[in-house]
């Protein structure tokens, strides 16, 4: 038996938002799109194929982020004198450069519905949007915690600042091992 992960509602008129079970909609976080024919995809990965429409190398927007990652990181504390994230801290930079319209790895959700809705009809010019609603049960942490258990990463009773720590370090791990790994050459 096959579950079925996408459920398509359309919202014509203001009553049908807010005749949605409430309750319901507190398991979910959401993202508002301009374009409702847009997928889920980052800013990096939609300038990249603005670009190079048919770049077939995977390591593409990983170069692309490692050179504008170096550039806000040598650049923002041109402007910035108080608030400067330590250099090894990719996932602040990261957020950094997305809050200044920079192309990231990044994809934002809210966990209110009406945020999401202020982003999908904001400056929208297509003949529809769309609101992306992911049901956040999915993510729990518990569960989290205990894969991460189970896998050995940690033991023991794990606050939530000790997870987010260890999900901080792991992510700040994995770009700057991309950023190290990639080939710095572009074939054309």
């Amino acid at each position: 038996m096959t579950k079925n992960l996408i459920i398509t509602t359309k919202i014509e008129r203001w009553n049908d938002l807010v005749s949605l079970d409430q309750k319901f909609l507190k398991k979910f976080v959401f993202r508002g799109q301009a374009d409702s024919s847009w997928q889920l995809a980052t800013s990096l990965e939609r300038m990249v194929r603005l670009h190079t429409p048919n770049y077939i190398d995977r390591h593409l927007p990983t170069i692309y982020e490692h050179d504008m990652l170096a550039d806000f990181k040598w650049k923002y504390p041109l402007y910035e004198k108080f608030i400067i994230p330590s250099l090894e801290d990719n996932v602040e930079w990261l957020s950094l450069m997305q809050h200044y319209g920079a192309p990231t790895r990044l994809l934002d959700f809210t966990k209110s519905l009406f945020v999401a809705l202020y982003m999908a009809l904001d400056n929208s010019f297509a003949e529809s949007s769309c609101i992306w609603g992911l049901n956040s049960a999915f993510i729990d942490e518990p569960t989290v915690k205990l894969c991460l258990f189970e896998q050995g990463k940690i033991s023991g009773v794990v606050t939530d600042s000790e997870l987010k720590a260890f999900a901080r370090k792991k992510a700040n791990s994995y770009i700057e091992h991309y950023c190290s790994d990639t080939p710095k050459e572009l074939y054309l």
